[in-house]
């Protein structure tokens, strides 16, 4: 941890216009790849068919509760996906300035040698 916070602390930020490679697809579908991936893990539909209707109510017993079910996942995925979306929209214009991905590493550095002596002392 000591390590990497003196990494963090002496990192020379520059510019992320000058260093930003080309890009190779567009937002969109970056937006989609990434959003099927996550749908597509079954866990998250699993869990909830398995734990939700046990939980809420005996009655949600028929395939077309499952199915109401599934969706109400589906749709609450989307919307967690656009706020992180949003969410790292702004934080990037942020972070586009080297003086605050400066602050940043200062901050994580602190962070780091903070935790180190939390561990050290215990």
């Amino acid at each position: 941890l000591l390590f990497m916070a003196a990494r963090l602390w002496l990192a020379k930020p520059t510019d992320a216009e000058l260093t930003q490679p080309a890009k190779t697809s567009g937002r969109a579908t970056s937006v989609l790849g990434g959003y099927l991936v996550g749908i597509s893990n079954p866990q998250p539909l699993l869990f909830y068919s398995s734990v939700v209707p046990m939980v809420v109510a005996q009655g949600l017993n028929t395939f077309g509760d499952l199915v109401i079910l599934w969706l109400i996942v589906i749709i609450g995925f989307a919307l967690i996906t656009l706020f992180y979306m949003s969410l790292a929209s702004v934080l990037k214009r942020w972070l586009d300035k080297a003086a605050n991905r400066l602050m940043l590493n200062r901050a994580m550095a602190i962070v780091f040698v903070i935790i180190a002596a939390v561990i050290a002392l215990r």
